[in-house]
């Protein structure tokens, strides 16, 4: 399959199996920009996450799954936005809050703080959250990033 995703210019997506071996409709595609061989024959593999994509058709199921899909990239206008950036500083100050009740080693809390520059903010504090699978891939799946960010605060709020 990596084989296949260099070949196909490095693009690889990520996304759950359903109960009848059938992928999830919309999720999340990248770039491979490193692998590293192992010695058993997997691979270790840094995917820079480029966007969502839906799913329009499967062009094949086996070996793997290779499907027709509609790609969606991301959109990195709201970043430098004041509105965006005192949304990302509750969220970092929220999610820092969940963590050190979760008794998360202040190494790790302290981290947080990183996310203020990072490109997606709202999708890495989604994905560490300990809640409904659903409510994640509702944040994850919606497009505009302000939308993402108050799904997000009202979960923060929530837990």
């Amino acid at each position: 399959m990596l084989d296949y995703c260099i070949e196909s210019d490095y693009e690889m997506a990520i996304t759950s199996l359903k109960g009848n071996a059938r992928i999830e409709n919309t999720f999340g595609w990248g770039k491979i920009v490193r692998h590293e061989p192992l010695s058993d024959g997997r691979a270790n593999i840094l995917l820079e996450g480029m966007g969502i994509a839906n799913l329009l058709s499967y062009k094949s199921t086996e070996p793997f799954i290779i499907a027709e899909v509609e790609k969606i990239e991301n959109d990195y206008s709201h970043i430098n936005t004041d509105e965006f950036k005192e949304l990302t500083n509750e969220l970092i100050q929220l999610t820092k809050d969940y963590l050190r009740k979760l008794k998360v080693e202040d190494a790790y809390v302290n981290e947080i703080d990183k996310l203020s520059t990072h490109p997606f903010p709202v999708e890495f504090i989604a994905s560490v959250l300990n809640c409904d699978f659903k409510k994640k891939q509702d944040i994850l799946t919606t497009e505009n990033p302000y939308q993402k960010a108050i799904k997000l605060l009202k979960i923060l709020h929530d837990i």
